[in-house]
């Protein structure tokens, strides 16, 4: 799934540098790296103001934040600091050679304190040792407001994170990473051709099926969340423990096949502007972005729930020994749980181009109409309750999955 969405690019890269300045040796450092246009410049700036008033001039924080175009290059960093700590990978060495005070390392050299990561890459990163589990207990006494948000998070959230040494889902597990931002796969359509032609407007998974839609169809190029919709249109989760026990799958994708024009999680957007395709199926951030530029389209949160994914911040494994730092500590506790305080999370939400986690326990009457009337970014609840995040597979199931993609994709 292709989530790479944009605020500002000019904003998101002055990050890096607007809010760093010039750091003494005296001066702790939190190092940020985030992917861009996640995070909205109004978040990081109420940071800096938060820190500011709470540091006094000469024990002030250093606070380096810098944005990733995507998810790849974010795990990508967090493999290259593990290379440099374990000795695979030595750090380069300056291009002068000589100790100038105003050149230092690469900006990502050093590891960060705290980084972006999809939900669809923690297994992975926990396997691999690259992050370390996040101590939000001891928020309790050292950041109560961060640990008040965290307790507040509605449990699908905290369920997410909460895994075993393996990456696998664990209700006792150790808690990965603090979700921060989360989105759906939704159904996006061109409202004035089926107008035109006489289609009701999709509301739900089934409605792919109908014989209007004929080669005017397009779906992600990504068989969990193809036949993850299958499995929501015949009311099953979609993390089956085994899917060959599921009654009519095989027969129900081959029977959506014949509507389908194209797979792509690139290019579905262009060709249904293009008009080339009349419904497409991606992610919801994708879609509200161009549902702000296009009138002619509108979206649907499926009534039978959807598959939802997240952003995360997580902890990278230290590069190098370090000692206790509770500042340090406080600080990144403060910055991981700022978007989840009720003052920021509407705001966050609709700038975001996905919504706060904490935003599904504030009041409805308390948010704009632009929020509320928003079915991406705050759905009905009972649709919400039915949609779940994709869990990592087994092996054996892994292989179930391309069996069947292979099966269907190759169909005449």
């Amino acid at each position: 799934m292709d989530r790479r969405t944009f605020l500002s690019s000019t904003t998101a890269l002055a990050l890096g540098s607007a809010l760093t300045g010039c750091q003494s040796a005296s001066q702790a450092t939190l190092r940020i790296r985030l992917l861009r246009g996640s995070v909205p410049a109004l978040l990081t700036k109420a940071f800096n103001q938060q820190i500011s008033k709470e540091f006094s001039t000469t024990n002030a924080i250093h606070l380096d934040v810098r944005p990733e175009a995507q998810l790849q290059d974010l795990f990508n960093l967090l493999q290259r600091w593990k290379r440099q700590a374990t000795g695979e990978l030595p750090t380069p060495k300056p291009i002068v050679p000589l100790p100038l005070p105003w050149i230092g390392p690469s900006p990502n050299q050093q590891a960060a304190n705290v980084v972006s990561l999809g939900n669809d890459w923690l297994s992975i990163a926990i396997r691999q040792k690259l992050i370390q589990p996040i101590a939000v207990n001891s928020w309790q006494g050292s950041a109560p407001e961060a640990w008040a948000a965290w307790n507040n998070l509605p449990s699908i959230f905290q369920d997410l994170v909460r895994r075993n040494d393996e990456g696998l889902n664990a209700g006792n597990g150790q808690i990965w990473g603090i979700p921060y931002r989360w989105g759906s796969l939704a159904i996006v359509y061109r409202k004035d051709l089926l107008e035109q032609k006489g289609i009701t407007p999709p509301s739900d998974w089934s409605d792919l099926w109908r014989s209007q839609l004929q080669g005017r169809l397009s779906l992600p190029d990504q068989p969990r969340e193809v036949i993850g919709l299958v499995l929501k249109k015949l009311g099953q989760s979609c993390n089956p423990s085994d899917l060959q026990k599921v009654p009519n799958l095989a027969s129900e994708l081959r029977s959506l096949q014949n509507n389908v024009k194209f797979y792509s999680s690139k290019h579905y957007l262009q060709a249904l502007i293009l008009g080339d395709t009349w419904v497409a199926v991606g992610s919801s951030s994708e879609i509200l972005t161009q549902l702000r530029r296009n009138p002619n389209l509108a979206a649907v949160f499926p009534a039978s729930g959807t598959m939802l994914w997240a952003d995360l911040w997580v902890q990278p494994i230290p590069t190098q020994p370090v000692t206790a730092n509770s500042t340090l500590d406080r600080l990144i506790a403060q910055w991981t749980t700022l978007g989840l305080q009720p003052q920021f999370a509407p705001q966050f939400t609709l700038i975001s181009q996905g919504t706060s986690p904490s935003l599904l326990t504030l009041r409805p009457e308390t948010l704009s109409t632009d929020l509320r009337s928003n079915p991406l970014l705050l759905p009905d609840r009972d649709r919400f309750n039915k949609s779940e995040f994709l869990q990592p597979l087994s092996p054996a199931m892994a292989e179930q999955y391309r069996q069947l993609w292979e099966s269907i994709r190759k169909a005449p």
